[in-house]
């Protein structure tokens, strides 16, 4: 009997010495760099500014997508290492994170101030494009010109939205900004968030709807007009 369990214990020793190793060497795989490139042109994703850009044209489909793709890219993160976590691919998959994070979460006080402010940002989609930093900008080695791009991709888009769509609107875009982009660089930069004045900004009680086309002012109608606008009417009556 003692005989049997010993060689009890010794096969399952052996069996977990295997399960072990078989973990180790599934870790110690190299994730592959072309399928998280497959991951990101799915999405038409290659810029920190073509993911903040996903928000802004696609709202209403871009969550039912993303939260496909990335639970695909969670579970191959789970049988292989990143041997680079700050490669160009890697760090784009991370800011695509920020975004469905910040974007995606019904339940957030961002989600509900984003859907109030979402028309009006995409009638800037196009303007935007101005906005867009030199290419490949985030794998600069030098922090002063890496952070110079970001505080002014950052800089224009708060411009352009507070111009139209309101100072609300415009610090809730660069929060969105701010959060991908921090996600998708090594560098760390400082008074990002200082933003320049804008002395023509539009007043929040324009804003009707969110979209600049309907930004019309509350006009009241005076007493006299009223009168006028009744007696016209009443003319072409009894004609």
């Amino acid at each position: 009997m003692l005989q049997v369990n010993l060689k009890l214990y010794i096969i399952l020793f052996i069996f977990l010495i295997g399960e072990l190793t078989i973990n180790h060497v599934i870790c110690t795989v190299t994730c592959e760099e072309n399928k998280l490139l497959k991951f990101l042109a799915g999405i038409q994703v290659w810029s920190p500014e073509s993911i903040f850009d996903l928000a802004i044209i696609e709202q209403e489909a871009i969550c039912n997508k993303l939260e496909e793709k990335l639970k695909n890219v969670e579970k191959y993160y789970t049988v292989c290492k990143q041997q680079n976590p700050h490669s160009l691919y890697v760090t784009l998959v991370a800011g695509v994170k920020a975004l469905n994070d910040k974007v995606c979460c019904l339940n957030q006080d961002f989600f509900r101030q984003f859907l109030i402010y979402h028309p009006c940002l995409y009638e800037l989609r196009d303007d935007f494009e101005e906005c867009n930093g030199p290419p490949d900008w985030t794998e600069h080695s030098q922090t002063e010109k890496l952070c110079k791009n970001y505080k002014s991709i950052l800089d224009c888009y708060y411009v352009k939205t507070a111009k139209v769509c309101g100072k609300d609107a415009a610090l809730t875009i660069t929060s969105l900004i701010t959060d991908v982009i921090d996600n998708t660089i090594t560098h760390s930069c400082k008074r990002i968030k200082k933003f320049p004045v804008v002395k023509d900004i539009m007043p929040e009680s324009y804003i009707k709807g969110g979209s600049p086309k309907m930004l019309v002012p509350d006009m009241p109608i005076k007493s006299g007009t009223i009168v006028h606008i009744i007696l016209f009417l009443l003319y072409f009556i009894l004609l």
